[in-house]
């Protein structure tokens, strides 16, 4: 039987074709705002694309 001891050594693998998972908790005005963004996009994207749509975009207007 296993243990309940939650022992967390097993490796987590990448899924190279979809990326690497990244959990965010956002607090209800930042998410709020995300939800209008989405709102106005065409074809409404879900709330963890428009996500990566909104960090890719931060990104790109970065000076870095």
């Amino acid at each position: 039987m296993a243990s309940s001891t939650g022992d967390n050594t097993k490796t987590r693998k990448r899924h190279p074709e979809t990326g690497t998972l990244v959990g965010v908790r956002l607090q209800s005005t930042p998410l709020a705002a995300i939800d209008r963004w989405r709102s106005t996009q065409p074809g409404i994207p879900s709330r963890a694309e428009a996500i990566r749509r909104l960090v890719a975009e931060a990104l790109s207007n970065s000076d870095h």
